[in-house]
């Protein structure tokens, strides 16, 4: 079992780390500091935020088993995490950067999975070492999510949310093989999706961009 786990997190953060370095290496504009805090911020409240709902739907779910409960909660646990960690984005629009959003995405989803582990871990409820790699997990889907938002794009949208439900349902099962290939579509998904949504984007860099719009106020 201490295998599995080792594998998995050196799985999690290598595809975080893989991702943002292919990610970070097609984007022209650097992401503000204003963006990052935001993602910082975001990450904390919407943490206290996700608990609570997800508080809410378990006491709403009670009497309930087994997959019967496994499944509901996990795709609840994946709409709100995502949307708690990357709402602020869609009220950004015109003011982000996509660098802006993958680094906002970053921050958000750090802060949450660390928080979210030490609780976790100072409640006695899972090892701290077991959820090492999710807490890079978290920032990869929010990454997606966030540029998903700015972008309007559908596909980086749902992908993390899907994932996130789809890791949480092999992660509260019982079956180890489930666990392995359950865990592994929900890190990868989020990851093809970004690289496909970057191999067909072409960032403007910001000062062209500002230099090709200021041509109209000299028509």
């Amino acid at each position: 079992m201490q295998l599995l786990i080792l594998t998995v997190n050196v799985l999690m953060v290598g595809m975080f780390a893989t991702t943002l370095n292919t990610v970070a290496s097609k984007l022209y504009n650097k992401p503000s500091k204003v963006a990052v805090l935001l993602g910082v911020v975001s990450g904390t409240l919407g943490l206290f935020f996700a608990a609570t709902f997800e508080s809410i739907a378990l006491y709403l779910m009670k009497g309930l088993s087994g997959w019967a409960l496994t499944v509901p909660f996990a795709l609840t646990a994946g709409v709100v995490e995502e949307l708690s960690k990357g709402w602020l984005v869609f009220t950004l629009r015109g003011r982000f950067t996509t660098a802006d959003a993958v680094w906002f995405g970053v921050a958000s989803g750090l802060t949450f999975g660390v928080i979210e582990t030490a609780l976790y871990s100072l409640g006695g409820l899972v090892p701290a070492e077991v959820r090492f790699g999710v807490m890079f997990i978290h920032a990869l889907w929010t990454m997606a999510f966030a540029v998903g938002a700015l972008t309007g794009n559908p596909t980086l949208i749902v992908t993390p949310v899907i994932s996130h439900a789809v890791y949480d349902i092999g992660a509260l099962g019982e079956s180890k093989i489930l666990l392995a290939v359950l865990v592994f579509a929900g890190i990868t998904a989020p990851a093809i999706a970004l690289d496909k949504f970057f191999d067909k984007t072409i960032e403007v860099p910001s000062d062209l961009y500002y230099l090709w719009n200021a041509r109209k106020v000299f028509r």
